[in-house]
């Protein structure tokens, strides 16, 4: 399976909202938005992405912490 220009796209936005988010950057419902713009709509599969987002903002936090 090779990754067209498209899926990296797609595989970027999603890193780039879950960096955002990560570092504070935009709040939950931005990052949900920008996960629905993107044709992630189920719970689920925003759930998990949620689960993905704050585990970079713990890791952001307690790099910036002290």
């Amino acid at each position: 399976m090779t990754i067209n220009s498209s899926d990296e796209l797609y595989t970027e936005t999603i890193d780039k909202l879950v960096s955002d988010y990560g570092e504070c950057k935009i709040n939950t419902t931005e990052y949900t938005d920008g996960l629905k713009a993107l044709g992630i709509t189920t719970i689920f599969e925003i759930n998990e992405y949620i689960e993905k987002a704050e585990e970079a903002r713990y890791e952001f936090k307690m790099d910036n912490a002290g």
